[in-house]
């Protein structure tokens, strides 16, 4: 028996949890692990809950620190505890709560897996094979029709309608730090490649995908689509001399100057108008498509602000009263005689990594 451990685990925690934040391969993987003890023809510490409950153990003591590793490998302990329901391992009490019913309860006996006529088995794994495919369905693993609507890919309100859709890329060091980030290059890091997971389900499948050349955005993008287009009009403001300063080291009166004035730009960089001029050309030359299908935008604040007052009809200055979300979602539709926003920092899909 191997498909009746993956579906029996996963369809557990698919039930229990119906969460995104759930790596269902690791609940997989900890489902058939104590498969593994079949080579000795006996049940060993994988068929007790004690197995189960060390596993965990481990897992937290080598994930202190690493948040999102720790949250997709608790699937293996979860797997295993599912293992032990799935095989009746539970219904042998002296195995089950080994040692507490005596240190001889394991090692002894046939596998409670195997211990069933050979045709019930095969009965169980086609019937196994039969409801992994309908999980596949249901996790929208199949490569055709998108997930159900607890993973739909529309909008907050559920709406389908075709849209330009602009997102901003997940979280860098730099991010993280506090500091500028305007042409340097980092990657994401592992909370910024969990937020384009997620930004990679609650996106359309069939979009087209047009990125900031920068890494961080090439890297979100590569979560929503396979084919992604570069266009330099989509890369972050220049800082200039600012570019790694931590934001708090930027003096008040120059931020003073900045907002007064949408000309103004730091030195060696670029102004708010500068970023308008070439940011809106783009969208007015991709505005016809997005009324027929879906065009997602990947970029980063400022140009991401840029879009918002093109999609308002108003001026740049709006920039300075306006907050942009790592990882947010932003819709504006061009099927009407005026650019018509939608929404506006979406980040309902990243609910499950607070």
């Amino acid at each position: 028996m191997f498909f009746w451990f993956v579906a029996a685990a996963v369809l557990l925690v698919l039930f229990v949890f119906d969460s995104p934040a759930v790596d269902y391969r690791w609940v997989a993987f900890g489902g058939v692990l104590p498969l593994a003890e079949a080579f000795t023809g006996r049940p060993w510490i994988l068929h007790t809950l004690l197995g189960s409950v060390l596993l965990l153990a481990l897992v937290m003591l080598f994930t202190v620190g690493r948040r999102l590793t720790r949250r997709a490998w608790l699937g293996v302990p979860i797997g295993t505890f599912a293992f032990l329901i799935a095989s009746g391992s539970w219904v042998n009490s002296d195995l089950f709560w080994w040692p507490v019913g005596g240190v001889d309860a394991i090692g002894v006996g046939p596998l409670p897996e195997y211990d069933r006529p050979f045709g019930v088995l095969i009965v169980i794994e086609l019937a196994a094979i039969a409801a992994l495919v309908v999980i596949g369905r249901r996790l929208g693993l199949d490569g055709g029709a998108s997930p159900e609507p607890s993973r739909n890919r529309a909008g907050p309100q559920g709406a389908a309608a075709l849209m330009l859709i602009v997102v901003r890329h997940g979280r860098t060091p730099a991010n993280a730090a506090g500091q500028l980030l305007g042409r340097r290059d980092p990657e994401l890091d592992e909370l910024g490649r969990a937020q384009a997971a997620a930004v990679g389900i609650a996106i359309p499948t069939a979009a087209r995908v047009i990125s900031s050349p920068l890494t961080r955005c090439r890297q979100t993008a590569e979560a929503i689509g396979t084919s992604v287009e570069i266009d330099e009009r989509l890369i972050e403001v220049d800082y200039g001399d600012f570019e790694g300063l931590a934001i708090g080291d930027v003096p008040a009166a120059t931020w003073a100057a900045w907002r007064a004035d949408t000309a103004w730009s730091p030195p060696g960089g670029e102004s708010h108008d500068d970023l308008a001029a070439r940011v809106w050309p783009l969208l007015d030359e991709v505005r016809d498509e997005a009324a027929e299908r879906d065009i997602v935008l990947v970029s980063h604040v400022s140009p991401i602000k840029a879009c918002l007052a093109w999609g308002l009809g108003v001026s740049i200055d709006i920039a300075w009263r306006a907050f942009v979300q790592q990882a947010s979602i932003l819709r504006i539709a061009t099927n009407g005689p005026a650019p018509s926003l939608q929404s506006f920092n979406e980040t309902h899909h990243l609910a499950h990594l607070d």
